[in-house]
């Protein structure tokens, strides 16, 4: 389910790294679900899940893979992603159920070097002092209100294990992770990473088109457009 991802000549979205072979409670998160840019349930024990591709599309400009899982006992989990091209954006939409009040928690990993601030209960920037480009995250409410709370950041914690990086089996660095959050029986997590120029930034709009919604976008001057169809397929609609 996880993924990774590099534009502006950067690493924009990493995993944890390798934690070496010592079993350790180090080694245990970097081969989790909570080191890997993921939609986790952190209530229900890790069960390795074997992971299906539903479908995919891919295009010149636009790329969807659609994936699911049962990540945990009566819970199921999907994940459709959009990457585009011209502009460099990323789009996810985490959609899951669950038997038992669950945490649904989308996480997205950022490199060692970036500073990540939240702005709202939207929108997070991370970015390195100085460098010529950032990375702006959010989420759009789609189906689910955002309730308070519905991003934060997780840095360097130890207990639970969160914000590190291994660049190397020796070296563990502090790095910032960011945590989309909901929580019940049922999530549906709509998220953008979009990697811009230093004084770049995003807008959009969204509305419905019959079935279809649609999120109007401007990124870094650039106009485009993403559909969710009624059964969950991203597409580029411009």
């Amino acid at each position: 389910m996880g993924i990774t991802y590099t534009a502006k000549g950067r690493d924009i979205l990493i995993n944890g790294g390798h934690a070496g072979y010592q079993n350790d409670v180090w080694r245990t998160w970097a081969k989790s679900q909570f080191s890997a840019n993921s939609m986790t349930t952190p209530l229900s024990a890790e069960t390795l899940p074997v992971t299906k591709l539903n479908r995919q599309v891919v295009k010149v400009n636009a790329e969807f893979f659609e994936f699911s899982d049962v990540p945990g006992s009566g819970i199921s989990r999907t994940r459709g992603y959009l990457v585009l091209k011209d502009p460099d954006l990323i789009v996810s939409l985490d959609r899951a159920t669950s038997k038992t009040a669950q945490q649904f928690q989308t996480l997205w990993h950022m490199p060692s070097d970036q500073k990540a601030t939240v702005y709202s209960r939207t929108t997070a920037i991370a970015a390195k002092a100085g460098d010529t480009s950032r990375t702006i995250l959010f989420q759009v409410p789609f189906r689910q209100a955002l309730p308070a709370g519905a991003i934060l950041i997780k840095q360097a914690q130890t207990n639970p294990i969160q914000g590190w990086h291994y660049p190397n089996i020796f070296t563990r660095n502090s790095a910032p992770t960011l945590m989309f959050a909901r929580s019940g029986y049922s999530d549906s997590i709509l998220s953008f990473v979009a990697p811009v120029k230093a004084t770049g930034s995003v807008t959009y709009k969204g509305r419905w088109s019959g079935t279809t919604y649609v999120i109007d976008l401007v990124v870094a001057g650039v106009k485009t457009s993403v559909g969710i169809t009624s059964g969950g397929a991203l597409f580029r609609a411009a």
